[in-house]
């Protein structure tokens, strides 16, 4: 028996991989579905650029498409993973982070805000 990866179980292995760096890197995930789903866009568009990118010959290779597609589908599993997270929101936008759930920091990539824990609205009570 053979101990090496299949084509499948190694691409496999490199979206895990794509998924566990991206978790580390933004912990925090959105807890409403228009923004969570909007980083599932976001690396849909990352992709549609880079096969843009190769059909005109911008890129002269597929592993940038590749990479997009990597990242497409480890956010897609991160948004399947947090599907019971989503809540519907309130009607009033958070003071904290002016209905956004985030808060960016200088240097630092955005994180969720602290009073509405990403929900873009004010808490339940």
């Amino acid at each position: 028996m053979s101990n090496e990866l299949t084509g499948e179980q190694h691409l496999l292995s490199l979206i895990v991989r794509e998924f566990l760096n991206a978790t580390r890197k933004h912990p925090t995930w959105p807890r409403d579905a228009v923004h969570a789903a909007a980083i599932v866009a976001k690396e849909m568009g990352e992709l549609h650029q880079a096969a843009f990118d190769f059909a005109y010959r911008r890129y002269p290779t597929k592993d940038r498409m590749a990479k997009e597609a990597r990242q497409l589908a480890a956010m897609a599993v991160r948004f399947h993973l947090n599907l019971e997270r989503l809540e519907l929101p309130n009607d009033e936008p958070c003071p904290g982070c002016t209905g956004t759930g985030y808060l960016c920091f200088p240097g630092r990539t955005f994180d969720e805000c602290a009073l509405c824990r990403g929900t873009g609205r004010v808490p339940k009570s």
